[in-house]
């Protein structure tokens, strides 16, 4: 009787994890899952929304910088509300908020060099354009931008210098 009841015990001490393993690996394929969801809909909308904000800063227009970051922040509050996979884009909601409250075009640029490079971050490890993004620098500014095309046009500097930096990658 002790040699089935010892059986039984390291049979389920055995079993419990195989179980806790297959559960654990069934929510991973359904988070990612949910992700690649998402970065077929609303993560290109966030990049068009990120290229729109990069554009106006381009242009030296801090008003037009101002109503796309607003825009941004509804594409990242409509994610939050339909998924919990949303954690990797929360941290672009500082930086967006500051640029769509701001009125001065200088703090706008400031707030979006801290975007570029969280939105770099969520673009390496998420696809999300099937077009190529190039990530582009500054030297003169030190900072980084994502752009959908290989000509630059700086956002930071704007018409005092917008062909200043260089690609330095690109996520196809």
């Amino acid at each position: 009787m002790k040699k089935y009841i010892i059986t039984a015990i390291l049979f389920c001490s055995t079993a419990i994890p195989v179980f806790a393993q297959h559960d654990h690996e069934a929510h991973q394929q359904a988070a990612a899952s949910t992700l690649h969801t998402i970065s077929n809909s609303s993560l290109a909308q966030l990049l068009t929304s990120y290229y729109t904000i990069k554009d106006a800063l381009a242009g030296d227009n801090a008003d037009l910088a101002s109503k796309a970051a607003a825009s941004f922040l509804k594409v990242i509050h409509e994610m939050d509300n339909n998924t919990s996979s949303a954690g990797s884009i929360r941290p672009l909601v500082n930086d967006a908020t500051i640029i769509a409250d701001a009125k001065d075009i200088k703090k706008q640029r400031d707030a979006f060099a801290g975007l570029s490079v969280k939105m770099f971050a969520l673009a390496k490890s998420t696809r999300l354009s099937s077009n190529p993004v190039y990530y582009s620098y500054c030297p003169m500014k030190k900072a980084y931008w994502l752009t959908n095309s290989r000509e630059i046009k700086n956002p930071y500097y704007g018409s005092k210098m917008s062909s200043c930096g260089k690609i330095v990658e690109t996520l196809n």
